[in-house]
């Protein structure tokens, strides 16, 4: 709407009556958005509950020496900042709404927040962390036997029981908890949907009768008393929490320091957007996160680094290809596919997980930002030896090599035909290990044993470049053939659509034509992605293509004699 267009230029955001004037915003009100907030039947306009109100609890309970039973001294739904910025998001919503943005309507919810030194852990399962962890970060990978500094905590195991699943049920029948969808709030019925992979207990126990359910305890932090139980995320009334809590192994004497709660909140259609997450409407304004319809905090990060990337400079954009990483296969998802209930990124949602490993991140993504400056000195120093220690380990499985006679000297099967293999030939064959294969290599003495040597030497497979450089080999056969797809998923990225491409002036179906109008694809592939668009629609859009590509060309070749 040409109205709007000016929005995030002229007054992007108004405090105390001031002005802030900037040229991108970038809008992630989470659970905010003319959210709900349901603690059994009693509703806040809300986001969330206070953060600190499960340690203040907690402190007091500690005080207090209180008993386990709940009491009603629980924080109120909301403290004053998170009542200002709900107010101040139900505003929002209604200025998207009347700026021609879709909106929708999802639910998400926590568990109650539990009392850790109120919880009877001896007969629960023990869930300690790796004994060998892997950093999250890359640049904790110079060396093998990394430690995290700071002491680790366990996490602990319990299930729900069949008592769990019929009060819950008892509970939904009599009609007790929250009501979703009613028109209080100024929230319109109707289209509140949850997560489909992380419901609700009450959903739990209806879609899967008969079941017990896992609950994992896990700490809140290092020195922290507030357990998180995982899994019974709810939103029955708080004195039925208290008793569903009796039910379960381990839980029968915890405190409830703060009931879980369910929160219902609107959400803007993500086909509204482009895949920088600059909305097509207004330029200049950015979208990220639960606003876009998804759920958990990993893909909010990962659309906050895009969002927050190309508002900063929208002339150099940063834009993840599907092939590159999950935040691609995320975005293209969201922008061209839309979503109807809370979207979490499964692995299963890209075509090409196998090169879309978490140790070999940074070689798919480091380069892309260094070009774009989003990647300092430190990191890029890190990337860069990463990269020739895993140049050399893959040279090193590569040309380093053993006639079928040698291998089979040292225990080892060799090639029928009798040809030489080469170390990575050999780890293909099952239970054969890289200690194996380089002490043959060793033996032998053969061109390459002083690099063998040399892998060794920094830990072997236990390196982290070494074991990227393994993984590259294990699935090298199938790798190939993936390259060989992603090339062409590449091809088609490269053929980008005019942005004031007039659907309706050409020979498509009228289905055809509505979606592509609707989601205005910015490259063929991503019109290819679409639902329902045919097949004979994307023939007409590539030869359309090529046909401006050839009058271009053309064009530049006039201009180019004129001169």
């Amino acid at each position: 709407m040409p109205e709007h267009q000016d929005m995030v230029k002229s007054h992007a955001l108004r405090m105390l009556g001031e002005h802030i004037t900037c040229k991108s915003v970038v809008i992630t009100t989470g659970t905010f958005l003319r959210g709900v907030v349901h603690v059994g039947s009693k509703t806040k306009a809300a986001g969330r509950l206070p953060s600190s109100a499960s340690q203040d609890r907690s402190d007091r309970t500690a005080e207090a020496s209180t008993s386990s039973s709940s009491s009603s001294s629980h924080p109120s739904l909301t403290d004053t900042a998170d009542a200002v910025a709900a107010a101040a998001a139900g505003t929002l919503a209604q200025t998207l709404s009347l700026a021609g943005f879709s909106l929708g309507r999802l639910k998400t919810g926590t568990p109650p927040r539990l009392a850790a030194d109120t919880i009877d852990f001896s007969n629960l399962e023990h869930q300690p962390g790796d004994q060998n962890p892997l950093p999250f970060s890359f640049m904790h990978m110079g060396a093998p036997g990394w430690r995290p500094h700071a002491r680790q905590v366990s996490c602990f195991g319990t299930r729900t029981t069949a008592a769990s699943e019929a009060w819950v049920n008892q509970c939904v029948a009599a009609g007790r908890g929250a009501k979703f969808g009613a028109d209080m709030l100024g929230v319109t019925q109707g289209g509140c949907t949850e997560p489909r992979y992380c419901p609700s207990l009450e959903t739990k126990f209806r879609r899967f009768p008969n079941r017990t359910h896992h609950v994992w305890l896990e700490p809140e932090g290092l020195d922290s008393n507030v357990t998180y139980p995982n899994g019974i995320s709810n939103s029955m009334e708080e004195e039925d929490q208290v008793q569903l809590l009796r039910t379960i192994p381990g839980l029968e004497e915890a405190v409830m320091l703060v009931p879980a709660y369910a929160v219902e909140y609107d959400y803007v259609d993500p086909r509204e957007l482009q895949v920088t997450l600059e909305t097509k409407r207004i330029q200049g304004l950015y979208l990220a996160g639960q606003i876009n319809g998804t759920t958990g905090y990993e893909e909010a990060a990962a659309q906050g680094l895009v969002a927050g990337a190309n508002a900063a400079a929208p002339g150099d954009p940063l834009i993840v290809s599907r092939s590159d990483g999950y935040t691609g296969v995320l975005v293209d998802d969201l922008v061209n596919r839309g979503t109807a209930e809370p979207y979490r990124m499964l692995s299963a949602r890209a075509e090409f997980r196998l090169s879309l490993r978490p140790d070999n991140a940074d070689c798919r993504l480091t380069a892309q930002g260094l070009q774009l400056g989003l990647v300092q000195p430190p990191r890029a120093a890190a990337f860069a030896q990463r990269s020739v220690d895993i140049a050399e380990a893959q040279t090193m499985l590569e040309e380093t090599a053993l006639s079928s006679h040698a291998w089979r000297r040292h225990g080892l099967p060799g090639r029928p035909d009798g040809s030489r293999a080469s170390l990575g030939d050999m780890l293909h064959r099952p239970e054969v290990t890289l200690d194996q294969v380089s002490a043959a290599a060793i033996l032998e003495g053969v061109p390459g044993t002083d690099q063998v040597t040399k892998i060794l030497s920094r830990g072997g497979q236990h390196h982290p470049s070494t074991a990227t450089a393994l993984y590259n080999n294990f699935y090298k056969p199938y790798l190939v053939r993936q390259q060989q797809e992603v090339a062409q998923l590449k091809r088609d990225e490269a053929l980008v659509l005019p942005e004031d491409l007039d659907y309706s002036s050409l020979q498509l179906s009228g289905e055809d034509r509505e979606k592509l109008s609707a989601s205005r694809p910015r490259t063929l592939a991503q019109a290819q992605r679409i639902p329902g668009v045919t097949p004979q629609a994307v023939v007409l859009l590539y030869q359309m293509i090529k046909r401006h590509q050839q009058a271009h060309h053309v064009l530049q070749r006039q201009t180019a004699q004129t001169l």
